[in-house]
């Protein structure tokens, strides 16, 4: 996929029950913004993509709208929305945050305790459960935050180790590597600070301290993620079980 930035299938990994995750079914990537028309039939033809789920903000998407791909079902998830000042936009983090590293602590932990980011996944996941055998592709800007979130969740749920979510996770600063030289050549270009193009460089990126710090809110407050699941989210006991039967294989 070239037009389409950090594109991947999350299947493959093994589970802690001696399973592995079926392919073909979740895929994450960045916005779906002016995609090549033959990587659009691609998604739709060879993947056999069927529902996308965008989990940018209002603005995001009004600025940026997703392309309309014809054979899919588009649902739009605010997972941050409950953040004043939003930290998903660059120019906004740039001009309100003293420390990108805080900043984006404060992100990881509002999109998994925020109202807004529990309700958002939590219809995310009952939607894609609705549609068990369609395969899914969810998405945010840069494909790495809340889509990373949206990715642990899911691998956790299925019980892969956390050395293989971190290895998904951090699997996106290579896939975005060319995309995040052009953003900072941009700025630069503007007239941007060396200390401003610092703080962007590293909101640009992943780290396993982001991660780390939505996995551990999540087990303060739920216990675990399967806590999480049921108790922030909603979801019934059933959920976790079907999950393992639809999308695990011996």
């Amino acid at each position: 996929m070239n037009s389409v930035v950090n594109f991947r299938d999350i299947g493959g990994f093994p589970t802690q029950q001696g399973t592995s995750v079926k392919t073909g079914h979740f895929f994450r990537s960045g916005e779906l913004v002016n995609v090549a028309q033959e990587e659009q039939q691609m998604l739709v033809e060879d993947y056999q993509i069927k529902r996308i789920y965008d989990f940018r903000s209002a603005a995001e998407t009004q600025e940026r709208p997703d392309d309309s791909i014809q054979g899919t079902n588009y649902l739009h998830i605010d997972i941050l929305a409950d953040i004043q000042a939003q930290t998903a936009s660059l120019e906004g983090m740039l001009k309100t945050v003293g420390s990108p590293d805080a900043a984006m602590d404060m992100a990881y932990k509002e999109m998994v305790l925020s109202n807004s980011g529990r309700k958002g996944y939590q219809t995310f996941f009952e939607n894609f459960l609705s549609y068990p055998q369609e395969a899914i592709l969810f998405h945010c800007f840069a494909g790495k935050d809340r889509t990373g979130i949206g990715a642990a969740l899911i691998l956790s749920a299925l019980g892969v180790e956390h050395s293989y979510i971190l290895e998904d996770y951090l699997k996106t600063n290579e896939q975005r590597k060319a995309a995040n030289e052009k953003i900072i050549a941009q700025y630069q270009a503007n007239g941007t600070s060396s200390a401003e193009i610092q703080q962007l460089e590293t909101m640009l990126y992943v780290k396993k301290e982001y991660l780390a710090t939505a996995l551990q809110a999540i087990e303060k407050e739920f216990g675990s993620v399967e806590g999480y699941l049921k108790e922030g989210l909603g979801l019934p006991l059933s959920a976790k079980k079907d999950m393992l039967s639809l999308y695990t294989k011996s």
